[in-house]
């Protein structure tokens, strides 16, 4: 007897991808009322960015990553880490109860009778709505760096760089993830050798970077070509004719690009068109082309030149399919995230019938993105932030290095009351800072701190907001999610 297939499960949304983006989507979704799952590749949410390196310092602002305005807690917003922002999405999934499915990939997405298939190995879903979140994968190696028997250890996610220490790591790569990889290796004693293909950007000259340089006898390979993996190190071919750098262990810190697969599978769909995704894979970052010599204007408008249009993906969506994410709009480390998440919303708050914002009105969705970039980012709304409960932290560490100068944020740590051991920055004047940080013991959300505060106007909660922002950003506070089952 043969085995029926079940039926697929139904569900008004489906959001493919589980990083930020994708939780943006499923947490907007709660907020408007609409059921909705979320379909993760890998085996937990955010699997990019647990990727990081252990302790990285990101360029990103807090704000880059908030969802809905919510606060992200840091010791320094100058310098916020990789663990903080873990810290902050897993709270944000529990906040609003997201149903997020793992060792999911959607593999085809099949539009039929005003509703959407979409496959993935484990089971089937259907759905009046997808949005698609989930753009790009890291960069393979190339076939010239794979050569199992070369005797070379290859790491392709390296979390904490003591794995390598004694031995004699190579990284082939010129951006922010070489920088990252080459920073943290250094800052354990450690000798490297850095084989790039084109001049390696400002960050790499950097005083501090120099000085690690210098002082572990490290190396620098730039405009590398034939780069190849051969017995016991590295071959390549540079301005001085044929050379060599011996290793143990190569770290590949090739970046990451548009998954192929993602895109053939919105082409069968007939979301995109051959000539669209020919467009996006032509097209290269502001990144790219600033390390290839472009000034930083002339970069950031090539790119809005070079980029598709996908508007009508992103409202209104094709065969009920909507776009979100990285494949919208030009990147950039330092804002990609804060826009990818913008697009989550947006696409969501489309679904639920609301209007676009007045800034996608005019121009190339590209270039209104890059607009809306510019404007400052809004607080959570009072229904948010009120059902929070802040409670203080007990400690405070650092580690690695940061690319954001603090010349205008540093300050000698400063006792504070109620337990909390340091604030990073200049008491603020307001006469409630003892007593909120007597409350934030985890057991009084904002909403019953503003009651007991006295506070029922909106003024009141705008000032408290503040307050409580800058404890957020001064090492003082962090928070929990509501206690108990999400409401609708």
């Amino acid at each position: 007897m043969v085995a029926s297939t079940p039926a697929p499960a139904e569900v008004p949304l489906v959001v493919v991808g589980g990083g930020p983006t994708g939780i943006a989507a499923l947490f907007e979704a709660r907020r408007q009322g609409i059921e909705a799952v979320g379909l993760e590749a890998g085996p937990g949410p955010t699997t990019s960015i647990r990727e990081y390196l252990n302790g990285l310092v990101l360029i990103s602002r807090p704000t880059d990553y908030e969802i809905a305005g919510i606060p992200l807690d840091t010791r320094d917003p100058n310098q916020l880490t990789r663990e903080e922002v873990l810290h902050y999405l897993g709270r944000v999934i529990n906040y609003g109860g997201l149903d997020l499915r793992f060792q999911a990939p959607a593999r085809e997405l099949v539009p039929q009778d005003g509703r959407v298939l979409v496959r993935t190995p484990g089971r089937d879903w259907l759905a009046r709505d997808v949005v698609v979140t989930a753009w790009y994968r890291r960069r393979r190696r190339p076939p010239s760096l794979v050569n199992p028997a070369s005797g070379v250890e290859v790491i392709e996610t390296l979390h904490d760089p003591v794995a390598v220490a004694g031995r004699r790591p190579l990284i082939v790569g010129g951006g922010m993830s070489a920088f990252e990889h080459a920073t943290a290796v250094m800052m354990h004693g450690q000798s490297v050798t850095i084989v790039a293909r084109h001049p390696l950007p400002g960050a790499f000259r950097t005083p501090h970077f120099e000085t690690l340089l210098r002082d572990t006898g490290s190396r620098v390979v730039e405009d590398a070509t034939d780069v190849a993996l051969g017995d016991g190190g590295l071959a390549y071919r540079g301005g001085d004719g044929a050379g060599f750098v011996a290793g143990d262990v190569l770290i590949p810190c090739l970046g990451h690009e548009v998954d192929p697969d993602v895109l053939g599978m919105l082409s069968a769909a007939g979301v995109v068109t051959e000539a669209e995704i020919a467009r996006v894979m032509a097209s290269p970052t502001p990144d790219t082309m600033i390390r290839h010599g472009r000034s930083v204007p002339d970069a950031i408008q090539a790119a809005l030149a070079a980029w598709p249009d996908f508007r009508t993906r992103l409202l209104g969506g094709v065969n009920g399919i909507h776009l979100a994410g990285g494949g919208l709009h030009i990147g950039g480390a330092h804002s990609g995230v804060r826009v990818s998440i913008n697009t989550a919303v947006l696409a969501v708050q489309d679904i639920a019938g609301h209007p676009p914002p007045d800034y996608l009105a005019a121009g190339p969705l590209p270039l209104a993105l890059a607009r809306w970039v510019q404007l400052p980012p809004l607080e959570a709304p009072w229904d948010l932030l009120a059902a929070i409960r802040p409670i203080r932290i007990a400690a405070w560490t650092r580690t690695n290095m940061a690319m954001r100068s603090r010349d205008s944020f540093e300050a000698s740590p400063q006792p504070a009351a109620a337990g909390s051991p340091f604030l990073l920055a200049p008491r603020p004047e307001d006469p409630r800072l003892d007593r909120v940080l007597a409350m934030a013991d985890g057991s009084a959300s904002v909403g019953e701190m503003a009651e007991r505060l006295g506070i029922s106007d909106d003024r009141g909660r705008r000032e408290l907001t503040r307050l409580l922002r800058y404890l957020w950003w001064n090492n003082a506070l962090t928070w929990l999610p509501p206690a108990g089952p999400p409401s609708s």
